[in-house]
């Protein structure tokens, strides 16, 4: 007897259909299973890493020279994230709505983005040191004068006069 295309297609769609099924149960079950075992599985893998923590070691260096970029990108957006609370996308965005320059002396700046640029030609996070709130971006002049006048409005409105006497004599 011969088997026509269509009765193939119709055998083959079956087949995919009842392995989809049993794959979508069998996922279904892992999850089941993690989820009643979370303590064992996580001390299994201590358990590993700690046995294998050198071999661990030569992979996460090996991974890291091969893929030097990637490595670079996920530094800079943990830290980001870690003290800033702020992403790479959002940092990209204040970039973006600032211009590519210092909110407030206007000076060029490059991105954190960009991985050729020097420390000195970046636009830096400017935070509340209170508050932890994400202000803007600033040049490193800018950032550090904010940061040695202690973000006091006070403190910056006497250097103003000061400068204002001084420059009037």
């Amino acid at each position: 007897m011969q088997i026509t295309e269509e009765q193939r297609t119709k055998y083959n769609l079956n087949r995919k259909i009842k392995r989809l099924s049993n794959l979508k149960e069998a996922r279904s079950k892992v999850n089941t299973y993690r989820a009643k075992n979370l303590g064992v599985i996580r001390q299994r893998m201590n358990n590993w890493y700690h046995a294998n923590k050198q071999r661990v070691n030569i992979d996460r260096k090996n991974w890291r020279v091969n893929n030097i970029d990637i490595a670079r990108q996920k530094e800079r957006n943990n830290k980001l994230k870690c003290l800033h609370g702020i992403t790479l996308e959002d940092y990209a965005q204040m970039y973006d709505e600032q211009w590519g320059m210092c909110g407030i002396c206007g000076t060029p700046g490059k991105s954190q983005l960009d991985g050729t640029a020097i420390q000195s030609e970046l636009l830096f996070v400017d935070h509340c040191h209170s508050s932890g709130k994400v202000r803007g971006l600033l040049c490193v002049c800018c950032n550090n004068a904010l940061g040695l006048f202690k973000d006091n409005e006070d403190f910056l409105e006497a250097g103003i006069n000061y400068l204002k006497y001084f420059n009037r004599r």
